[in-house]
């Protein structure tokens, strides 16, 4: 799972390509709100696959620079127990 801030879902979606696969994992997200942070903040939380959760970081660091520090965050967690 991986939570990327709203403003950098909807960049990441804006400049992917339409019937990409990756657009659709990104499009299938859920808007919620960020509770670990005490800042009240639109977020999109991903459910995908590890592979796919990489691949979106290697496209983040092509599309959308700002968010490849939450899909690491989120790719870390996966690995934890």
């Amino acid at each position: 799972m991986v939570d990327i801030s709203a403003e950098y879902h909807d960049q990441m979606v804006n400049r992917i390509a339409e019937h990409s696969r990756f657009r659709s994992i990104l499009m299938n997200g859920v808007t919620v709100y960020d509770r670990e942070t005490r800042v009240r903040r639109k977020v999109v939380r991903i459910l995908c696959e590890k592979s796919d959760a990489e691949t979106l970081l290697l496209i983040a660091e092509t599309v959308c620079q700002e968010a490849v520090s939450e899909i690491k965050k989120g790719i870390i967690r996966s690995r934890q127990p």
